[in-house]
């Protein structure tokens, strides 16, 4: 199991930042991995998403939230998806009315110990990338992914 954490501070205010992050569909905007995400069911805690991602394909559910403040989202185990994971964002408002996130990060990729040892560095950082595209995306409007698609809100 890989567990991270990356702290990141947007210029932008707590209602808009989470529900930014609530409409899971808005993933492929600023995750460049994640090529399509589709609501499969329900709505809030408990919707169900199916992804799609450059190598592979997976479920995955709101499975806590706390409006304005919590937001976890965890991968539905199946024998298609040997990548499990689970993901805490936790957002708090600023004095400067801008949006701190703190982002829970826990995979299990079902390698060994030692090989998850040297790809958590490389996942830590491809997260972290991920999330500043979603602070420039949030705040400038627009962000260039890093397979070169722009993405406009």
């Amino acid at each position: 199991m890989i567990t991270f954490t990356n702290n990141l501070v947007i210029n932008s205010r707590l209602e808009e930042v989470y529900d930014f992050i609530l409409e899971c569909e808005n993933l492929p905007k600023w995750n460049y991995y994640v090529t399509s995400v589709t609501k499969v069911e329900g709505e809030g805690e408990g919707s169900v998403y199916f992804q799609r991602r450059k190598n592979d394909q997976q479920y995955f559910k709101i499975s806590e939230l706390v409006p304005y403040q919590k937001v976890v989202l965890q991968s539905v185990k199946s024998a298609d998806s040997p990548i499990h994971f689970h993901r805490v964002f936790i957002l708090s408002r600023m004095v400067d009315h801008s949006t701190a996130i703190k982002d829970v990060f826990q995979v299990d990729t079902e390698y060994p110990s030692l090989m998850e040892f040297f790809f958590k560095r490389k996942i830590k950082k491809a997260v972290a990338d991920n999330l500043q595209k979603l602070k420039e995306l949030l705040e400038n409007r627009q962000t260039v992914l890093q397979d070169g698609r722009l993405q406009t809100i």
